[in-house]
């Protein structure tokens, strides 16, 4: 389920505000809880959004929900959105084969006080917006280029030849 809500929010995020930058943070223990938070900050020009069937948010609320958890999502006083999910981390499930020790991991979070954290920045360096255009020529590489001249062993003018020689 977080990986449904972060994907979703990043998708709404490429819909509605391409050109803000985001902010994906997630921090969780067992037995606690997983917090998923995605946000953007106000786009940094005016975009048109692109169509969306409005169903998005709906969805990740339901599937939060069943799976236990609780959701909100809307707008931050600075222009941007926010989506906050919690979710449930059962004792149980905490460490399976596969999992990395939870010690091992906590010099590399980016929260002191949360034992798992970790943020993920993404700045956009400029708005995606495909054009019209005309179908690109095919690649044709380029013609290699004429070999070189062999060269022989550099030629020593004579005056030279003596100092080395000399020295």
């Amino acid at each position: 389920a977080a990986y449904r809500v972060v994907q979703e929010a990043l998708t709404n995020i490429h819909k509605h505000a391409p050109t803000a930058a985001a902010t994906v943070r997630l921090a969780g223990a067992p037995g606690i809880g997983l917090e998923v938070r995605v946000e953007n900050l106000a786009p940094r020009t005016a975009v048109t959004p692109l169509p969306g069937s409005g169903s998005g948010l709906a969805g990740l609320r339901e599937r939060v929900q069943v799976a236990g958890g609780s959701f909100e999502a809307g707008q931050t006083l600075r222009g941007g959105f926010l989506v906050l999910a919690w979710l449930p981390w059962p004792e149980t499930a905490a460490k399976t084969h596969r999992d990395v020790d939870t010690e091992d991991l906590r010099d590399d979070m980016t929260d002191p006080h949360c034992p798992e954290s970790t943020e993920l920045l993404y700045e956009p360096t400029g708005s995606y917006r495909p054009e019209p255009h005309e179908p690109a020529e095919p690649y044709a590489s380029p013609e290699p280029p004429e070999p070189a001249e062999p060269h022989g062993p550099a030629e020593i003018p004579v005056a030279a030849r003596a100092t080395a020689t000399a020295a």
